[in-house]
């Protein structure tokens, strides 16, 4: 008989220690019926005692290795090896509740998602059961980061993935979850969030998303555009637009600040936020009219954003007056926009 839940393990170059910590959480579960895919994407590591430990301990539990190519190359090749009626995917520095699996499968029912929470950070996920017009004409309550940029909170109907051909994005280097996610979401019918905090999220300092990366950008206007589109195929209502229009905003000052606290060439910082400004990407308030009353922006908010419009980078920083920032945006003002 088949297994119901496929579990999916990137691995690459994760402690023993750590393995081991999130191997056990899953063969702790109180729901038994799955498989595990531990894959190793050609990490320097050897795991070989690892391996013979936990396949000789559990017939469900499978390890498999390929050249290392990457994340998303790792969770594609455990959707094509998985058997399982549904997915999940695990960090392998991560953990779960010991009832993840029970409760996540307990309200699948008719649902083409289930979302939970996540712990040690603040990502929790409301008690709701929605149809996707409604997910996606409500980007105030979920266009977050628990909603559309993780994967591993998640149960994922495999037929749904396997239909369409929905893959993980190889050779993206950050946001690969949140393009699959929207991929899934936009063969939604019905969604289901349930309040529980199961999945464990532990930092990792060496992970991709806390080590400089130059081409951040690029990886994050993909990102930004998708969600973007995404929340707008459905006609919002005004206090929804406004909320899209303040998450661009943040994703606005976070690229900016990504790069003036990070690269060290000022040149380079120049030349990036000259392409960031005329990416096109941040046009809906950069380059359109935007309403004074809406209810999300602070009145410094409001005026830096009338600053950023008339290019002037200086005047970023009021909302930064007292970070050390600001004194990096201040060495942007005579930056020339021709």
């Amino acid at each position: 008989m088949n297994p119901k839940i496929s579990i999916i393990v990137p691995l690459y170059k994760v402690t023993s220690i750590q393995l081991q910590i999130c191997i056990d959480s899953v063969l702790t579960q109180s729901f038994s019926n799955f498989e595990l895919l531990v894959i190793d994407d050609g990490s320097p590591y050897d795991y070989t005692g690892l391996k013979q430990k936990y396949e000789s301990l559990d017939s469900r539990v499978h390890f498999y290795r390929q050249a290392n190519s990457g994340v998303s190359a790792a969770r594609n090749k455990g959707v094509s090896l998985a058997q399982g009626d549904f997915l999940v995917f695990l960090d392998s520095d991560d953990f779960w509740d010991s009832g993840f699996l029970y409760k996540m499968y307990s309200a699948i029912n008719d649902y083409d998602l289930i979302i939970c929470g996540l712990d040690e950070q603040w990502f929790p996920s409301v008690n709701t059961c929605v149809d996707k017009r409604l997910f996606f004409s409500t980007p105030s309550q979920y266009n977050y980061l628990q909603y559309v940029n993780f994967s591993v909170n998640k149960l994922f109907r495999r037929n749904i993935i396997e239909q369409y051909h929905l893959s993980f994005p190889v050779g993206v280097q950050l946001g690969e979850d949140a393009i699959f996610v929207a991929s899934y979401l936009s063969h939604c019918r019905k969604i289901r969030c349930i309040p529980d905090r199961l999945y464990h999220y532990v930092p990792n300092a060496s992970s991709a998303i806390h080590v400089y990366n130059r081409n951040y950008w690029h990886s994050e206007r993909d990102v930004i555009q998708i969600q973007w589109q995404m929340f707008h195929q459905y006609p919002l209502f005004e206090r929804e637009e406004f909320f899209m229009q303040h998450w661009l905003f943040e994703k606005l000052k976070s690229v900016l600040f990504y790069y003036l606290s990070n690269e060290r060439d000022s040149s380079s910082s120049q030349k990036i936020v000259k392409e960031v400004f005329y990416s096109g990407v941040f046009d809906p308030i950069l380059r359109e009219s935007i309403k004074e009353n809406n209810p999300y922006f602070t009145k410094s908010e409001t005026a830096t954003l009338r600053r950023l419009r008339h290019k002037q980078i200086a005047g970023v920083n009021k909302i930064y007056q007292h970070d050390i920032i600001a004194q990096k945006f201040l060495k942007l003002k005579n930056i020339v926009f021709s």
